[in-house]
């Protein structure tokens, strides 16, 4: 169970996990809000405060970005340090770069240590009371082996950081997320000066145009004005220059390709670009041959539209092979800029852009989708994204298995219309309207499955916002069904005895404050105590006494009335509490139970119990003397009837031997006949008389706990059950000793198996370290037996048996009383 719900709490932090980075991913472009990130980092780890820290390459320092102490609390921090937290740089040596980008917590004792001496011992002790801050835990921020920052943990007094495995998957992701930041701070940078180039160019581009038309009509104006012409040349190379010139201060490259020649001509930008020296003409299947096989295909096909007059440019992206023979991505955009005289294309220019850095970031925020859309998918809770109405737009594998339904079931209808049922859409609709009030909700309730039944969920939700407008709403719903049956039965086991099944003790202190009022009075309180469990547990053993406590407890329950709280009060003890039942009441209730005792049928002793009762008829009475007073009655009677009881045990378990046993009352009084006619012949007082009497009557009362397969086994027992056997003697013993009436020969009884030559049971005593009244009994038995029949044996002759006696004299027997045993029954 315990494994269970420490199960149940580790998925709870992964559905948070899983839940705070898809609201991170929904950032808006370059943004990262660190105060939500540090909010959900203490809820995670349980931290009193969370301080987030950026990475300063240049500084080769960490500087403080955000922390979770509201205004207060940073003011008192300040004039403690003498300096503001946020901005603050702390400088990094070589060692504590490495421990960050360990991507592992490392734990400190205080500030002190933490900032390597820069915070003095005594101020770090101030800040460590006033703020009460435990342990410190540091771990970085990190992109593969790049340095982003890191996370600081301060612990309260009392408390650990438990999940470190949890805390450094989150972080792990949050290192992604500031990646992403940067990367995309970078990329519009990139995109505002590519942008800035494109304009150029374009209008570099238009310029240039203009400046062909007017060369073409400078050529139809040559026969008429050749010096005109000449000056409009060096106006088209001027501009030529400049549009160059600007391109490659871009740091794009230029290619020109002449589709009659195919040579291509390459600015020296573009063969830096794929690592070349120098300006070179290159025919056109040379420039074929350096594109990747596998996007030879969409390369061909853009540039066929574009020269067959199908789009205006000729665009696409691919990798070319550079003068390393490694693959570069390029972007790669052309125009036709001349024609020849029959129409066909004569001249086409463009530019190259190292697109490598940017597809490496497409591949990156796709593997990022893939994950996100993974997580979604086979996330442990159901998840629902819904549009602005409300409206399913998808589902994940977790709703069809708790809810039921498929996709197509779901997409495009209203959330409410498939799990919600009649009863709870009020509830439903406070839900939705906080959701569309944009306010996160945590919700536990049921919801309603495809067939019809109640599933328990906690509900989870809010708005799905890209570039701060709402698009839709998400929804998680965490199963609880496991959760539930555990609260329960933790909350049954809380107030009910495990054995038994009755309420505890618990419970019955809680209904006694509950109850002890004037609405309930009178009300009476039953205190029993069951005799006998002690000698249950040493002679059957524990489970059996078990038996004994289940037993009563069903007594009780019947005896009752089911208005009654019972209780197990303690180990043999049990408290009732009867409201409004007088006096008479409760005597009726407790001879109902005393007759249900009697009347019960068990294989081990009688049931009895010691009972007590006391009345409250006034509010003056307190309810804690009425317990008293109960008790104290209990103990009257358990000590008026002790030596009654006592020997109805005794008797019960006597008459249980017979029925279960070899063992008869015939046996039982021949054994008395003979061991009295020994006694007097040898001599015993009228006490040693009496005990052997008892003795005889009794000394296999240990039987009582051996199983019946053995004691009723027709053929020899086997090794492992003599042993069983063997051990009745010290059971009978312990019986004996439990009882005033009988512990005056629990000796005997433990050594009626003894042997005269030391070879006998349980003790292996020798000669007259035997009893004397043990030796005498062993030898009226071992007669007894040997003359009388057994369902294992047949009996012999008097005189066979006087012979079997006579060859273990000395050895089996007493030899000096086995001689007078033979000459009295001789006389006989």
């Amino acid at each position: 169970m315990e494994k269970n719900y420490h199960k149940n709490i580790r998925e709870a932090f992964i559905t948070f996990l899983n839940h705070s980075t898809m609201k991170y991913f929904e950032f808006p472009f370059a943004h990262v809000d660190y105060k939500m990130i540090l909010e959900d980092l203490l809820i995670l780890s349980s931290a009193n405060h969370v301080a987030l820290n950026i990475y300063d390459g240049e500084k080769h320092a960490l500087v403080t970005e955000e922390i979770s102490s509201d205004e207060g609390q940073l003011k008192t921090l300040m004039e403690i340090l003498g300096h503001p937290v946020k901005g603050k740089c702390w400088k990094l040596n070589e060692g504590d770069i490495i421990a960050l980008k360990s991507k592992k917590l490392e734990k400190f004792p205080g500030l002190y240590e933490l900032s390597d001496g820069e915070i003095p011992k005594t101020i770090a002790s101030i800040i460590k009371a006033y703020f009460k801050i435990g342990d410190i835990y540091s771990i970085g921020l990190c992109h593969n082996d790049k340095l982003l920052g890191n996370i600081l943990f301060f612990m309260g007094e009392s408390n650990t950081l438990v999940d470190h495995e949890i805390i450094e998957l989150f972080v792990h992701q949050l290192g992604i997320i500031l990646l992403r930041k940067k990367a995309e701070e970078d990329l519009r940078e990139k995109e505002i000066e590519l942008n800035s180039v494109n304009e150029e160019m374009l209008s570099m581009n238009e310029e240039l145009e203009s400046s062909l038309h007017q060369l073409v009509a400078a050529e139809e104006e040559l026969r008429d004005n050749y010096h005109q012409l000449k000056l409009k040349e060096e106006e088209l190379k001027e501009s030529e220059e400049r549009w160059k010139f600007a391109i490659e201060g871009s740091g794009v490259g230029v290619w020109d390709w002449n589709l009659q020649t195919m040579e291509i001509h390459y600015s020296n930008k573009a063969l830096e670009m794929f690592g070349y020296d120098e300006f070179e003409a290159i025919r056109i299947e040379e420039t074929r041959d350096r594109v990747h096989p596998d996007d030879t295909k969409q390369v061909k096909k853009a540039l066929a539209a574009h020269l067959e007059g199908e789009t205006p440019i000729y665009e696409t992206i691919y990798r070319v092979k550079c003068h390393n023979k490694e693959y570069k991505w390029i972007l790669d955009k052309g125009k036709i800029v001349s024609y020849t005289e029959d129409g066909k294309p004569l001249r086409m220019v463009g530019t190259y852009i190292d697109f490598s850095e940017r597809k490496q970031f497409e591949d990156e925020i796709t593997k990022q989708k893939q994950i996100m859309e993974s997580l979604f998918e086979y996330a442990p809770d159901a998840i629902a994204r819904l549009d602005i109405q409300l409206q399913v737009i998808d589902i994940n594998r977790k709703f069809t298995e708790i809810f039921g339904y498929n996709r197509e079931e779901c997409i495009g209808k209203h959330i409410d219309a498939l799990i919600v049922y009649e009863e709870v859409k009020v509830e439903a609709e406070e839900i939705n309207d906080k959701a569309t009030q944009s306010m996160v909700v945590m919700a536990e309730t049921y919801r309603k499955n495809k067939d019809g039944h109640l599933v328990p969920t906690i509900i989870r939700g809010g708005p799905t916002i890209v570039n701060g407008e709402i698009i839709g709403y998400h929804a998680s719903y965490t199963d609880i069904t496991e959760r539930r049956k555990a609260e329960d039965r933790i909350k049954y086991l809380s107030y009910h005895d495990k054995l038994t099944g009755l309420y505890n003790r618990a419970y019955f202190e809680e209904q006694l404050e509950a109850l002890d009022s004037y609405r309930y009075m009178p009300i009476s309180i039953i205190i029993g105590d069951v005799n006998g469990l002690k000698l249950t547990n040493d002679v059957f053993g524990h489970l059996e006494g078990d038996n004994l406590l289940i037993n009563v407890a069903e007594i009780l329950i019947k005896g009752c009335r089911h208005t009654d709280i019972i209780s197990r009060w303690g180990g043999d003890e049990f408290a009732i509490i009867l409201p409004n039942t007088n006096e008479k009441e409760v005597i009726g209730i407790c001879n109902r139970i005393k007759l249900e005792c009697v009347q019960a049928k068990t294989e081990a002793i009688q049931i009895s119990i010691a009972l007590g009762y006391a009345t409250k008829t006034s509010h003056t009475q307190k309810i804690r003397e009425i317990i008293k007073e109960a008790e104290e009655k209990m103990y009257r009677h358990k000590l008026l009837e002790n030596r009654s009881t006592r020997s109805q045990i005794i008797n019960s378990l006597q008459t249980s031997l017979f029925e279960k046993s070899h063992e008869t009352k015939e046996h039982a009084e021949r054994m008395n006949n003979l061991g009295i006619k020994l006694g007097k012949r040898l001599g015993l007082n009228d006490n040693e008389l009496d005990e052997l009497s008892l003795l005889t009557l009794l000394h296999d009362i240990g039987k009582i706990a051996i199983p019946d397969s053995i004691l009723t086994k027709p053929g020899s027992l086997t090794d492992e059950e003599w042993e069983i056997m063997k051990k009745h003697p010290e059971i009978g013993y312990r019986i004996a000793e439990s009882s005033q009436e009988l512990f005056h020969i629990a000796d005997y009884i433990l050594n009626h198996h003894e042997r005269w030559d030391g070879n006998g049971y349980p003790q292996g005593l020798m000669g007259e370290e035997i009893p004397k009244l043990a030796r005498i009994l062993t030898i009226i038995d071992a007669y007894d037996v040997m003359t009388n029949s057994r369902t294992y044996k047949d009996p012999i002759t008097h005189q066979e048996a006087i012979n079997e006696m006579e060859k273990c004299s000395g050895k089996q027997f007493d030899p000096q009383i086995t001689s007078v045993f033979i000459e009295l029954l001789n006389e006989e």
